[in-house]
């Protein structure tokens, strides 16, 4: 990981996720990045200590990243990852950097 990655952070007063055995699962980070314009921020996904891409890429899918908000140069964004008919094997902690 590079030292100036920051975990992105989940909504606190979300429930974990408990995802049933096939159904899809839709995990969301939201992070604060400070440029603005055209610059875009650099983000990936992990499962425990695997890179996302090293996945199944039939199920495991990302979406572009949003701008949800701007506020004094900085841009609060929004990232997700879904998996489709969700696994045992699928089950661990995720979490996207920025």
């Amino acid at each position: 990981m590079e030292e100036d990655s920051v975990p992105g952070a989940a909504d606190p007063s979300d429930p974990p996720a408990t995802p049933r055995h096939r159904s899809a699962l839709n995990l969301t980070c939201r992070a604060f990045f400070g440029y603005s314009g055209e610059v875009s921020p650099l983000t990936y996904w992990m499962k425990g200590e695997k890179f996302i891409e090293d996945l199944d890429e039939e199920r495991v899918q990302e979406t572009d990243i949003k701008v949800v908000r701007e506020h004094l140069g900085e841009q609060e964004v929004a990232i997700s990852l879904t998996i489709e008919s969700v696994e045992e094997a699928d089950l661990g902690n995720y979490s996207c950097y920025v």
